[in-house]
């Protein structure tokens, strides 16, 4: 039988769905890091949690464009977190470093949500090199994120802002 060899980020174990999903892992002699792969087709809200009695543990989330980095300190426990992904492929490191004592189990719980959707009232230029957009609240947020790019695909000159408010201004533009 083949074993599954996670522990580099060439032989992540994949993730079809982080819809609802809950991983079982386990440290074992000469095993410090697990490595997971999953892709998000669309902008994502992601809540995980790690469960484990294990102590120093750490998680790391990163995407293939290594662009969006994320780490976090594990405590002994439930430790629950939340993130808003953009779309694309994302690696997650489980990294144990408790030595010899530090074997055990753990479990990784992804969950999924599609994000709230807002409008834009208004995208109006007030002076030269500087815009301002303003949009509609949407229920149940925390924040919002404004891109902005020179080309239409937004492939080039990408650059995100994020605000809790329902405007934004964006200056030094270039023309």
């Amino acid at each position: 039988t083949a074993i599954d060899t996670n522990n580099q980020q060439e032989t992540a174990s994949y993730i079809k769905s982080v819809k609802d999903k809950t991983i079982k892992g386990q440290f074992a002699v000469d095993d410090s890091v697990d490595y997971y792969k999953f892709k998000l087709k669309k902008a994502q809200k992601l809540t995980f949690t790690f469960k484990s009695a294990l102590k120093g543990v750490k998680l790391h989330l990163y995407n293939s464009k290594l662009d969006y980095e994320m780490r976090y300190n594990l405590q002994q426990g439930t430790n629950t977190y939340k993130e808003v992904l953009p779309a694309g492929t994302y690696y997650v490191s489980v990294t144990n470093q408790g030595g010899k004592s530090g074997q055990g189990t753990y479990s990784l719980k992804f969950k999924s949500s599609d994000l709230k959707e807002t409008s834009i009232k208004s995208l109006k230029s007030t002076a030269k090199k500087t815009v301002k957009t303003t949009w509609k609240k949407a229920s149940g947020v925390s924040g919002y994120q404004v891109q902005i790019a020179t080309n239409n695909k937004f492939t080039k000159g990408k650059k995100t802002y994020t605000t809790t408010s329902t405007s934004k201004t964006i200056k030094k533009l270039t023309s």
